[in-house]
């Protein structure tokens, strides 16, 4: 049928005989539904793929459930992280692939480097670039006055 179709001159034609197919394909899938007593979850509408309706309660585990996998997922990277900084050569060769990625970044053009982007993207880049580096300084201030060794026995 697709050959059929490229083949053919007008664009009316091919609309013609693409509607037909369609036509043809729900009538046949319809006749389908109509005689299967089972149920289904699925059903080809105007060759697309439809899921049945889900309820409020399967919608409510299917959310719980992909959480659970992300916090899953989430705990597995934070340890591979954990190790990988706790062991020097695991670091350094960690810290090699990520500078090669950058690199291959870079030079795809992924990324745009400050030189790169005009004065209004650099003065919002740079803005943004404050912003992060104040909220730093203030949580790592935060830190360094609650640590137990802030605190010094002076005479």
């Amino acid at each position: 049928m697709i050959i059929l179709v490229q083949s053919m001159q007008t664009r009316k034609q091919r609309r013609t005989v693409l509607a037909d197919i369609s036509v043809s394909r729900n009538q046949q899938v319809h006749k389908w539904a109509e005689a299967s007593s089972q149920t289904f979850t699925a059903i080809l509408q105007n060759g697309k793929r439809f899921q049945k309706a889900k309820s409020a309660q399967e919608r409510a585990d299917s959310a719980a459930k992909k959480k659970a996998k992300r916090e899953r997922e989430m705990i597995a990277l934070e340890e591979k992280r954990r190790l990988i900084r706790s062991d020097p050569a695991l670091y350094e060769q960690h810290k090699a692939k990520e500078r090669e990625r950058w690199r291959i970044r870079k030079l795809e053009r992924k990324v745009k480097t400050i030189a790169e982007m005009t004065p209004r993207e650099q003065r919002a880049r740079r803005k943004v670039v404050r912003i992060s580096t104040k909220k730093y300084l203030e949580k790592k201030k935060k830190q360094d006055v609650d640590s137990p060794h802030a605190i010094q026995e002076t005479p």
